[in-house]
């Protein structure tokens, strides 16, 4: 069986003030919590990029999943963000960096032999059209004096 109970206009002020601060302390316990366990979840791609003096170079983005999706009220600060992102974005570099120094000798030789191979092809290919348009040459002019 239930009851009915009748406040006064100061009694149901006083507890909607109670249940105001109750209410205030529960989120201030909870970004406190949020603070110390809160879940941010960061999507690390990173390529390796040659340039033509065959230097290796490390391409990194860092996008966040951070939990602002969810209330508003326990969202971390864009400041708080961008402090997170550096400091994974320097940490992830310097651990790829330091696992694949040993490549980068190789990957230099390399990248020097392919430079060669290139220029090689090159002036083979300028060598044979050259030996073409001589040939092509030779054999109008030889057609050509016939002719005549």
């Amino acid at each position: 069986m239930q009851r009915i109970v009748q406040l006064t206009q100061g009694e149901y002020e006083g507890l909607s003030a109670l249940a105001q601060i109750n209410q205030d302390k529960i989120n201030q316990k909870a970004m406190e919590l949020y603070k110390q366990r809160g879940i941010v979840a960061l999507e690390i791609d990173f390529r390796l990029e040659g340039d033509y003096l065959g230097d290796l170079k490390l391409g990194m983005s860092i996008f966040d999943r951070i939990r602002d999706y969810y209330d508003d009220n326990f969202s971390i600060t864009n400041e708080d963000k961008k402090e997170i992102i550096k400091a994974v974005n320097n940490t992830t570099k310097r651990l790829i960096e330091r696992s694949l120094s040993r490549y980068t000798g190789e990957f230099k030789s390399i990248s020097k032999y392919e430079r060669k191979l290139k220029r090689q092809k090159n002036l083979f290919t300028v060598f044979t059209i050259t030996g073409w348009l001589m040939a092509l040459t030779m054999m109008f002019y030889l057609s050509a004096k016939q002719l005549l």
